[in-house]
């Protein structure tokens, strides 16, 4: 699933379900040259185009979103995460990762830090999981692009 402004959305089939959660949407660029901007996988679509979903800040509550991947059986599978600072606004983000069903933290906190050129950060499940993208520092936290492998 890319961020922008029409949204792709396909699932591979071993993921049963797939829902982001108290998140807004932003929407930079449809047709940009920028290297940061995602291409579309769409045939005959090779522009590149840029957004997010977003946190809310500075709502109340609302400085995390949440992404939970539900899947049947135990397939091995990955989840690139695509960041970008757009704006070059030195945000800053923290990715938490849980057990979806227990809500047990599974790894260390990790800080994405300077992506103001774009970063990758990417994880491999083989259970059931919610990514908790958490705002740190800058307007709000801000997810370009996630991706199953």
């Amino acid at each position: 699933m890319t961020a922008s402004d029409k949204t792709i959305r396909s699932c591979p089939d071993f993921a049963k379900d797939f829902r982001i959660n108290r998140s807004g949407d932003q929407r930079w660029m449809y047709n940009t040259p920028d290297m940061r901007a995602l291409e579309s996988p769409v045939t005959g679509m090779e522009q590149r185009g840029i957004g997010a979903v977003i946190t809310r800040d500075p709502q109340v509550c609302q400085q995390s979103m949440t992404i939970d991947i539900k899947i049947t059986g135990n397939q091995v599978y990955k989840v690139p995460l695509y960041f970008v600072d757009w704006d070059k606004k030195d945000q800053r983000t923290a990715i938490e990762v849980f057990d979806l069903e227990s809500k047990e933290l599974l790894l260390p906190v990790y800080m994405v830090r300077n992506y103001e050129e774009g970063k990758y950060v990417s994880y491999t499940f083989n259970q059931s999981v919610r990514l908790r993208i958490n705002h740190v520092w800058g307007h709000n936290a801000a997810l370009s692009g996630i991706f199953f492998d």
